[in-house]
């Protein structure tokens, strides 16, 4: 798998970030402690397998905000594919969207998501 572009909004310490690798070969997370290198990570953890850092999916919704949304584009051989993932504060589920991305920039919808990519029971 090869990221591609990475959307936040009210994730952890990002209000509103967009990473695009589209191009690139190689890239480094690089910046001190506390920028947010392991938030870019956990954005894309928790957007494939609902799992990240933090006691519950609510520490993750930036604070003071009603919900938090990852929209994740990687590619795997020559396909695309555009995971979303959103969760609004206080409700007991969130939403998980994926999408089959032709070359034309048409998303088809990846219907029967597997049931590893939601977190586990605690």
């Amino acid at each position: 798998m090869i990221p591609r572009r990475l959307r936040l909004r009210n994730f952890l310490s990002y209000r509103d970030c967009t990473v695009d690798r589209t191009g690139l070969h190689v890239a480094v997370l690089t910046g001190r402690n506390g920028d947010g290198k392991s938030a870019l990570l956990d954005a894309m953890t928790w957007a494939l397998w609902g799992q990240g850092r933090g006691k519950s999916e609510e520490d993750r919704i930036h604070l003071g905000q009603p919900e938090m949304q990852v929209e994740f584009e990687f590619e795997v051989d020559a396909d695309r594919f555009v995971v979303i993932r959103k969760r609004t504060r206080g409700k007991s589920s969130g939403a998980l969207n994926a999408f089959h991305l032709l070359p034309g920039g048409e998303r088809v919808t990846i219907d029967g998501v597997p049931r590893a990519t939601q977190p586990c029971a605690m």
